[in-house]
């Protein structure tokens, strides 16, 4: 879960050390080997790929306004690509050992996780606006120039980009983190629970109201409908539609 912006402040150090696999910031192997082997190379090609696309679709004389919503597509590519390199680095072992990047990583895990799915559901919308605009511009020519009045690139992105941060904001809230230093002090380790877990920390109640363990544990189904499902079938509708018409004419 996302850590609140605030985690439970550390413990006293003890003199007890954990093992590797204790400390260890993979879940196996094989997540060690996508995440931490194949994730860097794919945002090294994409973050060149989108900052190439950016130099061609700024130009001054390509400005147009679909050229504006493909370049705030490779803008919230670029910002997906970004936040998700934390994650690749906690699998090798000189970050993983490091006590500045455990603590940077354990506070601010699920804050990473948030910015992620918010730039990736910014850029699945941004996907679907484009897609309908090929349509609208192909099936009604003469509709364009009244829609470009009332829904400007600057209009249509900032509606996206706020819709989007409300259906993945929870992920600031979802969980709780208690952090603590063993070995002397050498070893910096974290334990999260969900704020909707049946128990706390310790085995007591969970303290959080019943709104909030509501909101986390049915957020994420409302995300997945509104961020992936909808936005997905669309696209293929509209794609479908676009061929369609393209056929007839």
């Amino acid at each position: 879960m996302p850590t609140n912006s605030t985690s439970m402040p550390p413990k006293l150090a003890t003199d007890i050390c954990l093992t590797d696999r204790q400390m260890s910031l993979s879940v196996n192997s094989t997540e060690g080997v996508l995440i931490g082997a194949i994730i860097p190379i794919l945002v090294l090609f994409g973050i060149s790929g989108n900052i190439l696309n950016l130099t061609v679709l700024l130009a001054p004389n390509l400005r147009t306004r679909s050229n504006q919503l493909l370049a705030c597509l490779a803008v919230a590519d670029i910002v997906s690509l970004i936040v998700i390199l934390p994650h690749s680095m906690a699998h090798y072992e000189i970050f993983e050992t490091a006590l500045w990047f455990r603590r940077f990583y354990g506070k601010y895990k699920y804050q990473i996780i948030a910015m992620t799915n918010w730039s990736i559901a910014t850029a699945t919308w941004l996907v679907f606006v484009i897609c309908l605009e090929r349509l609208i511009i192909i099936k009604y020519p003469l509709s364009v120039r009244k829609q470009a009045k009332l829904f400007t690139p600057l209009n249509v992105v900032s509606i996206i980009v706020l819709t989007t941060f409300l259906l993945t904001s929870y992920n600031h809230v979802s969980h709780e983190c208690a952090e603590k230093l063993f070995c002397n002090g050498t070893q910096y380790h974290v334990a999260c629970v969900s704020i909707d877990a049946d128990r706390w920390f310790r085995n007591e109640p969970n303290p959080n109201s019943q709104f909030m363990r509501s909101l986390v544990r049915y957020a994420p189904q409302v995300n997945a409908i509104f961020v992936v499902l909808i936005p997905v079938v669309l696209v293929i509708i509209f794609n479908v539609m676009l061929i369609l018409t393209l056929r007839q004419r």
